[in-house]
């Protein structure tokens, strides 16, 4: 949710793996996939992978080739983890 910290590091898109608790802060500037996951030993994130991959090879793409892509969750150590490791 840090606008500046995201500019800086040249982030054009977002992957927002905890829809269901976290809000897309900045819609007007950076482009966003919001997955509504629970935090859960039985959510079953494959269904989103192909999708997760597709937004961050766009993201790549974008800005002529220039443009990154942020994963992330609330803690960071499952459903992001598990997109990033796919990737």
């Amino acid at each position: 949710s840090d606008r500046n910290a995201l500019r800086q590091n040249g982030i054009t898109h977002v992957i927002n793996c905890a829809g269901l608790t976290c809000d897309n802060s900045f819609t007007d500037e950076f482009q966003y996939l919001k997955l509504n996951l629970y935090d859960s030993r039985e959510e079953d994130v494959a269904w989103f992978v192909y999708d997760v991959i597709d937004f961050i090879e766009a993201a790549r793409q974008s800005r002529g080739g220039e443009g990154k892509a942020l994963l992330h969750c609330v803690q960071g150590v499952s459903r992001s983890c598990a997109f990033a490791i796919a990737y």
